[in-house]
C-alpha cells in the first residue's frame, strides 16, 4: 500500500477560483474547458498561462508600447497574442520560430 495519493488523470488541469475580495472559494473545475466564443475553441488553461505573461508585460512594458515579439509560433503563441492585445494597442508583432507555421 502506498502512502501517497494517486491521480491517474494527469492531463486534466484543476482550476480553483476564489473571490479576490473575500477569499471565498467559488468553484473547482477538474478537466479542460473551452469557450466557443474564442477563436478555435481556445482552452482556458492556455489563456491562464498567457494571462500571467500579460500581467508581467503590463507591469514592465511601457504603456505606449505598440510592438511585441513572440518566441515560438505553436498554440501558446496564439494565446499570448490574444492576451497582449487586451493590454496594449499593438501595431506590429514579430514572431520568432524555428519552423514556419
Amino acid at each position: 500500500m502506498s502512502d501517497h495519493q494517486e491521480y491517474h488523470r494527469l492531463n486534466h488541469p484543476v482550476i480553483v477560483l476564489y473571490d479576490a475580495a473575500e477569499g471565498e472559494l467559488k468553484a473547482i473545475i477538474i478537466g479542460e474547458i473551452t469557450s466557443s466564443e474564442l477563436p478555435d475553441n481556445v482552452a482556458v488553461t492556455g489563456l491562464r498561462t498567457a494571462a500571467s505573461s500579460a500581467v508581467g508585460t503590463d507591469i514592465l512594458a511601457r504603456k505606449d508600447a505598440e510592438r511585441a515579439g513572440l518566441l515560438g509560433s505553436a498554440g501558446q503563441a496564439k494565446n499570448h497574442l490574444l492576451a497582449l492585445a487586451r493590454i496594449r494597442k499593438l501595431k506590429q508583432v514579430k514572431v520568432y520560430s524555428r519552423r514556419p507555421r
